[in-house]
């Protein structure tokens, strides 16, 4: 438990730290010592760019940082703050429909949370999401639910989605992978076992708008890119996994994944901006925010989710090298988003505590929050998780579980976990 180790480098071994970190990220290609060592500016200062990750403050004196509540699992602010989950309000947990990650808004005149989520239809588990995944609506009386379903707004293909509010109370945007049309199969009358796996590249994002949460919602919009020149030039294709932050003045800053021409086949996270939400939009990352390294699964990360603090522009992420287990990463900008840094610490644990147990998940991704509309600070951590357990099975999260005829039906393996973040500081 990642989180074990931060707090043993605090106490000063930093040795067994290494040691700890060094048997954990084995098992996943990522270890740096970096993740057992306080950052500085290279003078013994404590900076704030480096030291607090955009999520605290340095304390005066140069004696480190006094980290955001929800942060503040690390010395270095660079780790979230899990709270214990509430019995009965673990997200969205449909008995019948595996779903797959989402994000919710709060509507203030109704005192109802609405959650957007990926949800596959026909009976079908995870492993047909390049068929049969739908963005669904369901309301909670809570940002951790629990979420019941209420209607479908995009049928399959539509998958990733998330929702923003628009500026001056004017409507709501959906973006998402896919168009809204294709060919779901039926799952219904198959024993549940893997069937195909889609393509991991190669995709398109389009949006919706509607002016109420309750729709009705537009035809799906293609989000296109300008890619003559400057940034641009080094990226192609029309991206996946679209996560917008939406700026007061109505412009917007979209991170995503698209191809790199630098490095064929793969997918990569970049940045880009453009003066509405429908775009065209312009990259302002020439870089990637994570460089490709060998044997990662379609690019280094996915599944970017940004924000802004007061301090500068973030991105949670779910990395994939080598296999996607244990890869929860944070990256921080302080240029409006042209150049990141890396956090070297696993952002948050692949476990939650429920009724006072601990349970484990062998695959945690989609992160997204919610925010305390009150500070707008992180509330709400949401992930796509699936309660396969041991790591060993982690790719039978793709299936369902199929038992006989005359027992139950078949046990929806993957659901959208909430867990709650800190909110005071300590």
């Amino acid at each position: 438990h990642c989180v074990t180790w931060q707090r043993t480098m605090a106490t000063g071994n930093t040795r067994a730290c290494q040691l700890g970190m060094f048997l954990i990220v084995s098992l996943v290609g990522e270890f740096s010592s970096a993740s057992c060592q306080p950052r500085n500016s290279g003078n013994g200062v404590w900076d704030a760019t480096l030291n607090c990750s955009l999520n605290g403050d340095v304390v005066a004196g140069g004696g480190g940082c006094h980290c955001d509540a929800a942060w503040s699992e690390s010395p270095d602010c660079d780790v979230l703050a899990i709270e214990d989950v509430p019995a009965d309000t673990e997200g969205y947990h449909n008995a019948t429909a595996a779903s797959w990650g989402g994000n919710v808004i709060y509507e203030a005149t109704t005192s109802t949370y609405h959650l957007f989520v990926a949800q596959m239809t026909g009976g079908c588990g995870l492993e047909h999401w390049g068929s049969n995944s739908a963005i669904i609506r369901a309301v909670g009386p809570t940002a951790a639910g629990p979420f019941t379903y209420v209607e479908t707004v995009v049928r399959p293909f539509a998958h990733n989605p998330t929702i923003r509010s628009l500026p001056n109370a004017s409507g709501y945007v959906i973006f998402f992978i896919g168009d809204g049309t294709g060919s779901p199969v039926s799952c219904n009358t198959t024993t549940g076992e893997f069937v195909s796996q889609p393509r991991l590249t190669g995709g398109s994002i389009h949006a919706v708008y509607s002016p109420s949460l309750r729709g009705p919602w537009s035809a799906p919009v293609e989000i296109q890119f300008n890619d003559t020149s400057g940034a641009g030039a080094a990226w192609n294709g029309g991206g996946t996994n679209p996560s917008p932050l939406v700026h007061q003045d109505g412009t917007v800053t979209l991170a995503l994944q698209r191809g790199f021409t630098a490095n064929p086949g793969k997918e990569l996270l970049g940045v880009a901006r453009a003066a509405t939400w429908r775009g065209p939009y312009t990259m302002v990352t020439a870089q990637p925010v994570r460089p490709e390294r060998p044997g990662c699964i379609a690019g280094t990360g996915e599944d970017p989710f940004l924000w802004e603090n007061s301090r500068g522009l973030h991105i949670l992420y779910h990395g994939m090298c080598p296999t996607g287990v244990l890869e929860a990463h944070h990256a921080f900008s302080s240029d409006g988003g042209i150049t990141w840094t890396l956090s070297p610490r696993q952002t948050y644990a692949y476990s939650a505590r429920v009724n006072g147990k601990t349970q484990w998940f062998a695959r945690v991704e989609r992160p997204q929050f919610f925010f305390d509309p009150r500070n707008n600070e992180p509330a709400m951590l949401y992930n796509g998780v699936c309660d396969a357990g041991p790591f060993d099975q982690i790719y039978h999260c793709l299936e369902l579980t199929p038992v006989p005829p005359s027992k139950q039906p078949v046990i929806v393996m993957t659901w959208t976990l909430a867990r709650p973040l800190r909110k005071s500081r300590i």
